[in-house]
């Protein structure tokens, strides 16, 4: 038998002629007898003969016509001398390389009847290579074969292989020649099917010869030949034959390689040892073939990695390279060795070597000690030593580098950037996948969840990973930087360490790291040295030639620096132009102690100095201090343009020559302040000329960046109508990035006082706001800066009510773009941020009409026009799902998905898609749903009911686990990792399950009483855990709310309103009932709601009572970023509450049924409810808030009103159901309260209404004759009713029932009426049956519940109806129902999707195609096909045939997209775009891509070159939440689709084109 050897088995070299390199290791060895094939000739199949640690590519062995798997590549039975497993595996060139054999029964020589042919053996060959148990996982690995003889073709015919290399000993290409050499010496051999397909022209080697062609071009080819011939026969003589001679085994391929072998057709595989010149021959080759396999796999690995990192760039958002900070940083270490100190610290190598110490190191310094320079060092220095090592060096003036958001991206991005970190690109690979980017409104703990906790930390760390924070003091919320670094605990393969001052605020949040930190204060004895090397350099290049003067000004440097290494820059840079003795003496005589000091006296000789230029000097100094991040050179010269009116030449030299001491411009040619400090002392002395004021500087900034954006240069294009068209292929001025990015955030901070500045404003939001928006989107692939506007302009206005009236049409226009651009952002943002130019042609006319940017650009006579939409302003309710006789009791919503249960018997749960609320698929648990919880990747969803919790896989549907609890579960939640699932049941107690470890179960836990004793209150009433899973809240009935700590598994204390002890608060009757309870996930809050109305909120680990507000609250929640309380109450009321103060933000009066529980999405910018029979989704702006709108450096900032607004209730809303068009100006529309009424094309609006169905059933489907002018309608009822349409003389119709039926325990899913309207299908559950118009039933077909047919009439035969299935085609007579043709869709070439249905089939009425859209699958994720044939031909086939009508159609063959007859290009092509087919019109078919944009292809040009036409998007909350949209398209080129109770009409939406090749757009 074969043996995996993947240990040295010994063996012996004894045949070689000369010592070898593995004789002499082995020489000593003998093989053990177990590892010794007793079949000399070989094993059937594929035979594994060698196995490494780690292949990285595969040798298959196929011997040829009568040899065998082991025989034909041995010189004896020796084992030693079967090469490919006895030398082979011990060769240093091929460790890598897996070995393999295969063998099939070839013996030609054989009596026995065999009937296999060569098809046969290629085929066991290919089934080895897929399904072998050792080939699992190996699709990445090259495929070498090494094929001797017939096995060529056996090799060559199932070739179906990524890449493969052929070494071939032999090639059987001789054909009659080979055979009869071989076969005139065969006594006898009884007939063989594969000795028959040798023959000569053969069909067998005709198609391997055409096959192997489309392929050899692709594959690297060797060919041996042999150069002696071989002997056969008896006898003193034999014969003496050359089997396969030169020309027949060499291929004649461009890319084959030939070697000649002096052995004979037997020989050329066997060999008497592994020095034999012929092995040596083919084992060059062979190693050259590894290596290069090994050498392209290399590249290729490189390459993937390279687009992963390009990949994941994106999806993190990403705008500047974290290398830039280090390379400027790195620039400052001007002296070898500096900073190398740090390095022989103890603590330092401690934290850096030893995992079991502090994981934390905290470096604290004052101003100016060169932290940032330390850290970039320590970067450095970890690099060096090979260590992974990700930094992030925060700066508080720029908006990015000031965020922990940016923090977090960046080091994920440079985390999965390591080349050893392939886990963490493939995880977040996968998370791409689900989403193409990182919301820019994510905050931290969104970003830190998603992507460390869920993805990075899931990881298995095989090496240290080091962390290097620089400035920590200068980011926006540094506390909770130490608030993300407390859960880290677990992670000791993570090392961090942080630069920042030394500030209590960071000191005391540092606490909760406890032991896990070390704080460490760089003194200035630790930089002394790197002070006095740097002096010593910079003084020996000063104007001084006396050494002894030399070290009088280095000693007096030193003794006055005080460790400052920007005091020791500044005073040397100061020295640079003195030129005497006794001035240098002046100034450092003069030059103070402290930075604040030096900063005086610069400023000092400033004002002595600077003469004629001090409006200039201000200016400069004022666009750097204020500045939002650090501008150019080009920059600032294109801004003090516009500001001091006049252009400032060699601007570089200016600042260099005035402002040296303070300014520096870095190798980026950034100018910005030599250090924060120097900004600091510029706010904070408003008693010098040359201090700088933040708001005076704002309103200064944001007036240019106005001038800027109201200029000619940003106006709005004349053409804008022209999709495609962006102003920003304009050439633009080196402000413009910077004018559009800041000039809000100077707004924010600016004096609102100033007429002038609203002025300006609300000149440029009625002039040049679309063109920014459009500048904004293409230029910074973002609309964060939208939002942020809005906010801004929100807080500008109501600092300015403080001072001004509220009135005037400068503060009306501002308020409403406050209120349009947020939703402009999050509405359209995906569409925009696709095709920035929309913003001008398309966004404004699908705004409310009462609207800002509606009213001044959605009005023009001329373009895309909307109807039907009677919406006049913004509504706060994306979608309101409705559950007719359902109420929901259970919701939940992550990142991409939101999940709805019911507490049927049945349990369904539905799953809907976040971003448009169309369903996704449903899932059954058999009793009702209790909770719901998604964890925090969306890879898990829990549920829970009365005596079981389930866990699903959300994206196939799957239930995974199941688990029996005792007690029904009161609270359901996974752990921060996403992988453990924890449950809070009424039995007082915790359960929680590893889903890592196959649902394994851990240890319980349980609460007690405050005594400990067991709880005597009977079931809780609510319990809930905070965010972290470590504190628990557990209320009861007539008690207030009692916390735990489930870590320690002690009880904490009671919240109560009035302060009791807690042996009274347990007797007490006088705690109202508890109604819902929250933790803020980002603070130690804890909030209660009672039955008496009030609100109260706990600081949870003490207990203390902080806040309280009247609020009348049955459900609370929390949002993500913890800013947000959202309460629901009895009445279907929302109110919207800061989290620190309860302060009332925003109320939604909506006066429906109770809300039953609130839910926010992820990004804090959605809430979801569930009250009565609906699911409503809200987006109000309140949710956009920046987190520093509370910021009291404001000093205008004023308290504002609540907003109060009313919402419609939704259960009062009668929807439209379906539609059916005219070719005239009306389109019939049926509604779920089965009224079929005449909606008006030119308006959109209700026109008539025609009739009813009985008992008020929804209307389910209808059909319409032009010709007879009939209408047909069914309802869910399974009646339906046929009517004829008669024109009166006023404009309203009559309609006249022709006749009704009801189909008894049917449902009816079709109608259709032929072309001439005198007969009628109607399609249900298990019949098809055809009526004439007088109501006459023809005939009728069952068929099976599951066989879903289309239906169409023939565009060209009016007799013929054409059926089709998943299946297959068929053809009736409308007059008789007679079945004419059928025949399969699919030929035996075509491999349809398993369990498919026709999802929808459009008619192109010029080409007299038909298009059917194919799919599989639930929902959205399921697989999809395109097939594309032309109905003419059955027209044809039928004519031409016998009298009974029945022919093979041949002519009706589908075809595919692109190219005919490539049926896998198409699937692959515009199938992957495709979310639904709409109709046809012209040439043209109609559909819906997967961003929702309506687009044509032209199949005659789609087939020459893969493209399509996009023309215009529909808005994603236009979406309904059913499978598909009701859309058509008219001959009048008119989109018409119904949303909700309207009837939507889109015109001249085609006028507009974009071309889009398939192979471009990514989805």
């Amino acid at each position: 038998m074969a043996v995996s050897l993947t240990n040295n088995p010994q063996r012996n070299s004894s045949n070689a002629t000369a010592t070898s390199f593995l004789g002499l290791k082995f020489k000593n060895l003998k093989l053990r007898p177990a590892d010794i094939d007793d079949d000399t000739k070989g094993r059937l199949g594929l035979v594994l003969l060698y196995n490494p640690p780690n292949p990285a590519i595969d040798f298959i062995f196929v011997h040829g016509l009568g040899g065998g798997s082991r025989k034909t590549w041995s010189k004896s039975d020796d084992p030693e001398h079967f090469w490919p497993r006895a030398w082979l595996p011990y060769d240093r060139g091929f460790s890598n390389v897996r070995i393999h054999s295969y063998g099939y029964d070839a013996d030609w020589g054989s009596m026995k009847a065999d009937e296999s042919n060569i098809s046969d053996f290629a085929l066991g060959l290919l089934n080895g290579l897929k399904y072998a148990e050792i080939m699992r996982g190996s699709d990445e690995i090259p495929l070498v074969f090494i094929v001797h003889s017939m096995g060529g073709l056996v090799s060559t015919l199932k070739q179906d292989l990524t890449y493969a290399q052929y070494a071939e000993p032999t090639a059987w290409t001789g054909g009659q020649e080979v055979l009869n050499n071989v076969l005139k010496f065969s006594l006898s051999h009884a007939p063989r099917q594969y000795v028959e397909e040798l023959q000569h022209n053969s069909g067998t080697l005709q198609y391997i010869n055409e096959e192997f062609c489309q392929v050899a071009d692709e594959l690297d080819l060797y060919s041996f030949y042999e150069t002696i011939k071989t002997t056969f026969g008896w006898g003193a003589v034999g014969n003496n034959v050359m089997i396969v001679d030169k020309s027949s085994a060499t291929l004649d391929y461009k890319n084959e390689r030939r070697f000649p072998v002096q052995a004979n057709h037997r020989g050329i595989c066997k060999f008497d040892g592994d020095q034999d010149s012929n092995y040596r021959i083919l084992r060059d080759v062979l190693a050259e073939i590894v290596q290069t396999g090994e050498e392209t796999k290399s590249l290729v690995k490189s390459t993937e990695r390279a687009q992963q990192i390009k990949v994941l760039k994106d999806y993190l958002n990403i705008s500047e390279k974290p290398e830039e900070d280090l390379e400027l940083l790195r620039d400052a270490r001007t002296i070898t060795d500096s900073c190398s100190w740090i390095i022989t610290k103890p603590y330092f190598k401690c934290w850096r070597d030893d995992l079991a110490s502090a994981q934390i190191l905290w470096l604290r310094a004052r101003p100016a000690f060169g932290k940032s320079v330390l850290a970039s060092y320590i970067v450095d220095h970890l690099h060096s030593q090979g260590y992974d090592c990700s930094y992030f060096f925060f700066l508080h003036r720029h908006p990015a580098k000031s965020k922990i958001q940016e923090f977090l991206r960046s080091i994920a991005f440079q985390m999965a950037s390591a080349p050893a970190n392939q886990d963490i690109r493939e995880y977040l690979i996968s998370l791409q996948q689900d989403s193409p980017h990182i919301d820019s409104d994510d905050d931290e703990q969104a970003i830190w969840r998603k992507v460390f906790v869920t993805c990075i930390f899931r990881t298995v760390f095989q090496r240290p990973q080091y962390w290097i924070l620089d400035g920590l003091d200068e980011c926006h919320q540094p506390t909770a930087i130490f608030s993300l670094l407390s859960k880290i605990e677990e992670i000791p393969m993570l090392r961090v360490l942080i630069t920042s001052r030394d500030t209590n605020e960071l000191l005391k949040s540092s606490m909760q790291l406890k032991s896990r930190i070390t704080y460490q204060e760089i003194s200035v004895q630790d930089t002394t040295h790197d002070i006095q090397a740097y002096t010593k350099e910079k003084v020996s290049q000063l104007n001084i030639d006396d050494n002894l003067a030399c070290r009088y000004v280095h000693e007096r440097i030193l003794e006055k620096s005080q460790g400052c290494f920007l005091w020791v820059k500044l005073v040397l840079k100061e020295l640079e132009d003195v030129h005497t003795r006794s001035g240098i003496e002046q100034i450092l005589e003069e030059v103070p102690e402290g930075m604040d000091s030096l900063y005086a006296r610069t400023l000092d000789l400033m004002s002595q100095q600077i003469h004629g230029n001090r409006a200039l000097v201000q200016a400069i100094l004022t666009w750097t201090m204020c500045a939002i991040r650090p501008l150019t050179v080009t920059e600032l010269q294109e801004a003090l343009k516009l500001d001091i009116g006049e252009s400032v030449y060699r601007l570089r030299q200016a600042i260099t020559g005035m402002c040296s001491q303070l300014l520096c411009v870095d190798v980026k040619d950034r100018l910005q302040p030599v250090h924060e400090t120097a900004r600091e002392y510029l706010f904070n002395h408003s008693d010098s000329e040359w201090a700088v004021s933040k708001s005076n500087g704002s309103s200064r900034l944001v007036n240019i960046c106005l001038k800027y954006l109201t200029s000619q240069e940003m106006a709005l294009p004349r053409n804008r109508k022209k999709p495609g068209l962006h102003l920003s292929k304009q050439e633009k001025s080196a402000f413009a990035s910077y004018a559009c990015a800041a000039f809000s955030e100077h707004l924010r901070t600016a004096s609102a006082l100033a007429d002038p500045l609203i002025i300006i404003l609300a000149r440029f939001l009625n002039g040049n706001i679309l063109s920014w928006i459009e500048f904004v989107a293409r230029n910074f692939k973002s609309l964060h800066h939208l939002t942020r506007a809005a906010k801004n302009f929100k807080i500008f206005l109501d600092r300015r009510a403080k001072y001004k009236s509220p009135l005037g049409k400068e503060f009306n226009v501002t308020a409403g773009w406050s209120i349009d651009l947020h939703r402009v952002a999050t509405k359209f943002g995906r569409c925009i941020l696709s095709s920035p130019s929309v913003v001008y042609w398309l966004v404004p006319v699908f705004c409310p009409s009462e609207s800002t940017i509606c009213k001044q650009f959605g009005r023009e006579s001329y373009g895309v026009e909307v109807l039907g939409l009677q919406s006049h302003s913004w509504d706060d309710r994306v979608s309101c799902l409705i559950f007719r006789g359902k109420a929901p009791s259970a919701i939940d919503c992550e990142d991409h998905m939101f999940a709805v249960g019911f507490p049927d018997q049945t349990g369904p749960i539905l799953l809907y898609y976040t971003s448009t609320c169309q369903e996704s698929r449903r899932l059954d648990q058999s009793e009702s749903v209790r909770i719901l919880r998604f964890n925090g990747t969306g890879e898990f969803l829990a549920s829970s009911g009365p005596q079981n919790i389930y866990v699903w896989s959300p994206a196939s549907g799957s239930l995974l686990l199941s688990f029996r609890v005792a007690y029904e579960s009161m609270s359901l939640e996974f752990a921060p990792n996403g992988l453990i699932l924890i449950s809070a049941v009424k039995g007082a107690h915790i359960y929680s399950w590893d889903l890592s470890n196959s649902g394994n179960e851990l240890a319980a836990s349980h609460w007690h009483d405050a005594d400990g004793s067991p709880i005597s209150q009977g079931f809780p009433t609510a319990v809930v855990f905070n965010h972290e899973r470590s504190l628990l809240a557990i209320a009861y009935k007539r008690f207030p709310a009692s916390l735990w700590d489930v870590e320690e598994n002690v009880f904490l204390g009671y919240c109560q309103r009035i302060p009791i002890s807690p042996r009274n608060a347990r007797t007490s009757a006088s705690h109202p009932h508890i109604e819902s309870m929250v933790f803020n996930p980002k603070t130690d809050q804890f909030l209660a709601s009672y039955a008496d109305g009030e609100l109260c909120c706990f600081e949870a680990w003490s207990q203390v009572l902080e806040l309280q507000a009247d609020v009348n609250a049955q459900t609370l929640a929390c949002s993500p970023d913890g800013r947000t309380v959202v309460s629901g109450d009895a009445h279907g009321t929302i109110q919207f509450r800061d989290a620190r103060t309860l302060r009332l933000m925003y109320k939604i009066v909506a006066y429906d049924d109770p809300i039953r529980a609130l839910v926010f999405s992820s990004n804090s910018l959605r809430l979801l409810d569930i009250r009565g029979s609906t699911c409503n989704v809200w987006e109000p702006s309140v949710l956009v808030r920046s987190e520093e709108e509370d910021d009291e450096s404001v000093s205008e900032a004023v308290s504002r009103s609540p907003e109060i607004v009313e919402s419609e209730d939704a259960e009062d809303i009668i929807q439209l159901t379906v539609m059916i068009p005219s070719e005239t100006s009306t389109v019939f529309v049926g509604k779920e309260d089965g009224v079929v009424s005449i909606y008006d094309k030119a308006s959109g609006k209700q026109a008539q209404v025609l009739y009813d169905h009985a008992n008020g059933v929804a209307v389910s489907a209808m059909a319409w004759s032009e010709a007879q002018a009939v209408l047909v309608s069914a309802d869910v009822a399974s009646e339906f009713i046929v009517v004829s349409i008669v024109s009166s003389g006023s404009k309203e119709r009559a309609c006249k029932k022709l006749f009704e039926r009801h189909l008894e325990n049917q449902v009816i899913h079709k109608l259709a009426l032929n072309r001439t309207g005198n007969h009628l299908l109607v399609s249900s559950s298990t019949l098809d049956s055809i009526y004439s118009i007088s109501g006459d039933l023809i005939s009728s077909r069952p068929h099976g519940w599951t066989t879903f047919s289309t239906w169409m009439n023939h565009s060209q035969n009016q007799n013929l109806l054409i059926s089709l299935d998943s299946t297959t085609l068929k053809i009736f007579d409308w007059r008789t129902f007679d079945e004419l043709h059928r025949q399969p869709l699919f030929d035996a070439t075509h491999d349809p999707i398993h369990e498919s249905r026709i999802r929808r089939s459009v008619f192109c009425p010029a080409s007299h195609k038909i298009l059917l859209h194919i799919t599989s699958g639930q929902m959205r994720t399921q697989k999809t096909q395109l097939y594309l044939f032309d109905d003419a031909t059955l027209n044809e086939v039928l004519l031409a045939g016998s009298s009974e009508g029945k022919r093979d159609l041949d002519n009706s063959k589908f075809f595919a997209l692109p190219e005919v007859p490539s049926l896998d290009s198409c699937i692959d092509s515009l199938s992957m775009y495709l979310e639904q087919l709409i109709g046809g019109f012209r040439s043209k078919f109609v559909f819906l891509d997967k961003n929702f944009w309506v687009c044509t292809v032209d199949v005659d040009k789609f087939s020459k070159e893969p493209h399509y036409l996009r023309h215009f998007f529909i808005p994603s909350d236009w979406m309904t939440n059913n499978e598909e949209m009701t859309i058509y398209v008219s001959e009048q080129q008119e989109i018409m689709f119904l949303k909700r109770d309207k009837l939507v009409i889109i015109k001249r939406g085609f006028q507009n084109e974009e071309k889009v090749m398939v192979d471009s757009v990514p989805f």
